[in-house]
């Protein structure tokens, strides 16, 4: 679904920015930036710091970079001769960006083994418990000094958090319900004070969700259908946890005898207030959250349509979803020759953000400046989004029907229909 589609829709609605549309604002140029493919291989971003500036990620996902827009792109290598490959980028990053945390492939023994690099330093083991195989790295708290790990022993996996100088703390398997297992841990706090756990059930693989405080080893379990919405029926999975622990982040998907086609709904739950339903889509489609901010006021994910390639998207409680690549075109920025973004992380503000995409033909990791976030009420006709309707308008519309990207009625299609439903709200100008 293109931006236009959801414009008509309803999707760019609420309001946050009243009255937006109906005088003149100043908007600025939205930027994206590749990275770079050095000596041709592919570039992937994993991490950057709370204000956008720092970038870590791999160069053909053996070697780690630094990248900031003054600097460009540093290889900081490898952390020994025994590594062969990083597992999923820089995946996480220290706030002011002095720390990169991430997984290596041990050449020797074929095991994950969490490292961390430090400025000044360089490239250091993750300490690990006595009697581990390995321990892969994940999530970082905002100072550096603590990190989620995945530990593995001879005989069985423990996920789990490890202090850097202190203890490694594992998740517990409350025996109340029984049958619980695999603690796996799916977000933190930047404090590191609150983990979300998502426990295996004797019917699900990952079914029951719950906060673990590292400090007492306590476990909260949240209801399986939180009060304040009883459609969300009973198979919700809470996931993602902001970074100052209000809001959580899941899914729940259905294919009860009261709704036989089934739904994927992507939730937002700003505890203990109202869960929000952010789509609701299709059993073959789903929108994930790739990263949020730390109060998860902004949002950057994809929608997976089946088999098709993944769609980008923002959202605000302002805009709701909004086609990411649509939106950056409208505002300025320069996409040529890029497809299949992917975002990885984003700044506290939600204006910038990292990831990577094919770039010509070569995945390439990026850099992305928004001059705005999108607004909550927005004039159809407005395509290049400065607060007026203008002839700039009207030849972004044409930049959209060419592409064959500007379902402006929401037909499913591009057609002659667009053009002139177009036409109407162009004349109407802003209500």
């Amino acid at each position: 679904m293109n931006v236009l589609m959801m414009r008509r829709r309803g999707a760019v609605g609420a309001s946050v920015l009243a009255g937006l549309v109906c005088g003149k604002v100043v908007w600025g140029q939205s930027e994206f930036r590749g990275l770079g493919t050095p000596a041709g291989v592919e570039s992937n971003a994993g991490g950057m710091s709370a204000d956008g500036q720092i970038v870590f990620g791999t160069i053909q996902r053996n070697r780690l970079f630094r990248w900031t827009p003054g600097g460009g792109m540093v290889d900081l290598g490898t952390p020994s001769t025994d590594a062969a490959n990083i597992s999923s980028g820089a995946t996480a990053v220290s706030a002011n960006g002095s720390i990169a945390a991430f997984s290596w492939v041990s050449v020797s023994t074929n095991h994950f083994v969490g490292y961390r690099w430090r400025a000044g330093v360089g490239f250091e083991p993750l300490p690990l418990p006595p009697g581990a195989l390995r321990g892969a790295a994940s999530m970082m708290s905002d100072d550096g000094q603590t990190y989620v790990v995945r530990i593995q022993y001879p005989n069985a996996g423990q996920n789990g958090v490890a202090t850097w100088g202190g203890p490694v703390l594992e998740v517990p398997v409350p025996p109340d319900p029984p049958g619980l297992h695999d603690g796996y841990i799916y977000g933190m706090t930047g404090d590191a004070s609150q983990v979300v756990v998502s426990y295996g059930t004797p019917v699900d693989y990952v079914g029951a969700g719950a906060i673990w405080t590292p400090s007492d080893g306590s476990v909260t379990f949240f209801p399986s259908t939180p009060p304040s919405d009883a459609r969300l029926g009973t198979g919700n999975i809470w996931g993602t946890l902001s970074r100052d622990g209000s809001t959580l982040l899941g899914y729940y998907q259905t294919t009860t005898t009261h709704d036989v086609r089934g739904v994927n709904r992507l939730l937002h739950w700003r505890r203990p207030g109202q869960i929000l339903v952010l789509s609701e889509l299709p059993l073959e489609t789903r929108d994930y959250v790739s990263c949020l901010t730390p109060d998860a006021r902004v949002l950057i994910g994809y929608r997976q349509p089946g088999l098709n390639p993944n769609q980008p998207w923002i959202w605000t409680e302002g805009s709701g979803i909004v086609n990411l690549t649509d939106y950056l075109t409208a505002t300025g920025a320069d996409l040529t020759g890029w497809s299949q973004l992917s975002a990885s992380a984003v700044s506290n503000d939600g204006l910038t953000f990292c990831g990577d995409g094919m770039h010509n033909g070569i995945r390439e990791a990026f850099w992305g400046r928004l001059a705005n976030l999108p607004p909550g009420t927005h004039c159809a006709a407005d395509m290049n989004y400065d607060g007026v309707v203008t002839s700039a308008d009207f030849f972004t519309f044409l930049r959209f029907f060419f592409l064959n990207a500007a379902d402006f009625d929401g037909s499913g299609e591009t057609n002659s229909n667009d053009f002139f439903a177009f036409l109407t709200a162009f004349f109407q100008g802003c209500p």
